[in-house]
């Protein structure tokens, strides 16, 4: 927010985390009364994505997709599960990832319904470095066995775990790679490796070529921002959002936990032109550098 003051910012930020925890409680509350069988009223619209070429079923306060699908998976507000559970994440770090309050076991459980790959890593990871930072024996024992048995049903064909992480950590036997890597339609994958570092369509986007947005499909990674915006906009926001860390952000070990969910996010969901995904990035700075004590230049994880 330019020229707000700092206590606007972050009362700013605290009350869009509620609202969300709020919205999205109401979303998961009709999600499961749907998914128990309760009658709900409904409509089919168009998708909100042109480039979809299915419908949307809208129940109150969360849609679905209206194709079958051997899994159902919850996109709450958005167009597609994928979105929620990087939004989660973003939500979940508005609160320096504390885990606790109805409030995050809320967007924890939005999250988990969405059954998103990006937001299973990550959550797993978040719950490693808070047992980690809890210092107990019983650590050393909970997190190889956890991860013992995580793996188990991971790739134990016929389970949930295989279907949603499992399966799409195989190997291709087409393409040769990994299956989940699905972030680009393949005529999409093939334009972007055809073009040059000299082409203009690659430095400055679709506005020298509007070819770069119709090849785009459904795809949503690092390679649709560039295809859209250009290599040279997009190496400008990612070195502003960095420069704007490290100037505020002076603890080395939030800096590089925040640089290490940036770098995934702009993998796998670059969202550059939504103004609220920018909100929840640079919010993120703000919660992230509130922590430290510049007096006693000491530094609270938790």
């Amino acid at each position: 927010i330019p020229f707000a003051s700092l206590t606007l910012i972050k009362s700013t930020i605290t009350s869009f985390r509620s609202l969300m925890a709020y919205l999205l409680a109401f979303s998961c509350f009709f999600y499961i009364l749907h998914m128990i069988g309760v009658p709900l009223p409904n409509t089919v619209i168009s998708s909100l994505n042109p480039l979809k070429d299915y419908n949307m079923v809208v129940y109150p306060f969360f849609t679905l997709e209206d194709i079958y699908t051997p899994i159902i998976r919850f996109p709450a507000y958005w167009d597609e599960p994928g979105a929620l559970g990087t939004y989660a994440v973003l939500l979940l770090g508005l609160n320096n990832f504390t885990l606790k309050g109805w409030k995050d076991f809320v967007i924890i459980l939005s999250g988990l319904l969405s059954l998103s790959l990006f937001f299973y890593v990550c959550f797993l990871l978040i719950l490693v470095v808070k047992m980690v930072q809890a210092r107990s024996f019983y650590v050393y024992i909970f997190i190889p066995l956890i991860a013992f048995v995580l793996i188990y049903y991971v790739f134990k064909e016929d389970t949930i775990l295989y279907q949603i992480i499992g399966a799409r950590l195989q190997i291709d036997d087409q393409t040769g790679t990994i299956a989940g890597n699905n972030r680009m339609t393949e005529y999409g994958d093939y334009y972007y490796n055809q073009l040059r570092w000299y082409d203009m369509s690659f430095l400055f986007g679709s506005r020298f070529n509007p070819n770069n947005a119709k090849v785009i499909g459904g795809s949503f990674s690092y390679k649709t921002a560039i295809l859209l915006y250009g290599f040279i906009p997009c190496l400008f926001y990612v070195f502003s959002v960095i420069l704007q860390a490290r100037r505020c952000i002076r603890n080395n070990i939030r800096l590089l936990i925040f640089l290490f969910f940036f770098s995934l996010i702009m993998y796998q969901r670059p969202d550059v032109s939504n103004p609220v995904y920018v909100f929840l990035l640079f919010s993120w700075i703000i919660k992230f550098s509130e922590f430290y004590d510049y007096d006693k230049k000491t530094f609270s994880i938790s």
